[in-house]
């Protein structure tokens, strides 16, 4: 999607955004239902999809993006540079426009293929509700079984991908600069680490009957708290380095 005609002109972190918007809203409540909607792509997945812009772009990257290109391999640097180095906020009411459209893009092809990937949505609860596959010598339905053969497809594309954009190696770095960054992003995502940990087990202590609902639950606590604190973290890292 990034690449057709006219997608190049939306801003692609933007797009990318956009496509999580939809599964984000589970960060805040039980609104999974209705951000799966297409109503909800304004209600719920606009709002979730800024949200999560402003967390990326503002607070996020311009403190660990540099940490993370400098300790990544010489012939990574540069895709990760592009990919994750910290850029300006658009400046002008035209480039918050497209960023707004590349949200909603992002989220309008999300819900698109969970219509196909989940049984209760359309058109696969239309076409094939109730229909069974053999999977790795389990059944499953055959919307669960696209589900992760897609998600496993869209890993293998991305990788590809990245591979082939990466830029010849840059020199090396200087041993010492790779392992301040390293130890700079290890004391950092340290203590969200922990928290999200802390966070599944409570979780977990009172779990849902369906395990794989208990799962789910411990999974969106743990990302939940983990966001948060690195959230906050790099909120702390730029205000003192502001005030420097």
């Amino acid at each position: 999607m990034l690449h057709l005609r006219g997608a190049r002109r939306l801003p692609a972190n933007a797009l990318v955004l956009g496509s999580t918007a939809p599964d984000l809203v589970y960060l805040v409540g039980t609104l999974g239902a209705a951000a799966h909607h297409p109503r909800g792509l304004l209600s719920s997945c606009l709002p979730a999809g800024l949200l999560a812009f402003l967390y990326v772009e503002a607070l996020l990257l311009p403190v660990v993006g540099p940490w993370l290109v400098a300790s990544s391999p010489a012939r990574a640097r540069p895709t990760l540079a592009r990919l994750l180095g910290p850029r300006p906020l658009p400046r002008t009411f035209g480039a918050w426009l497209l960023v707004l459209l590349a949200l909603l893009v992002g989220a309008a092809t999300h819900q698109l293929w969970d219509g196909f990937t989940h049984a209760w949505m359309w058109p696969a609860r239309a076409l094939y509700p109730t229909t069974t596959v053999s999977l790795l010598g389990h059944t499953v339905l055959l919307s669960r079984a696209l589900q992760h053969l897609s998600g496993v497809l869209g890993l293998v594309v991305v990788v590809a991908y990245l591979r082939r954009a990466t830029a010849p190696a840059l020199a090396a770095s200087e041993p010492g600069e790779r392992a301040d960054a390293a130890r700079r992003l290890l004391a950092l995502l340290t203590v969200p680490l922990v928290a999200g940990c802390v966070a599944a087990f409570m979780q977990l202590r009172d779990p849902h009957p369906l395990l794989t609902r208990a799962l789910w639950d411990a999974a969106w606590s743990a990302t939940a708290w983990f966001a948060l604190l690195l959230g906050l973290e790099c909120l702390g890292l730029r205000l003192y380095r502001a005030s420097r």
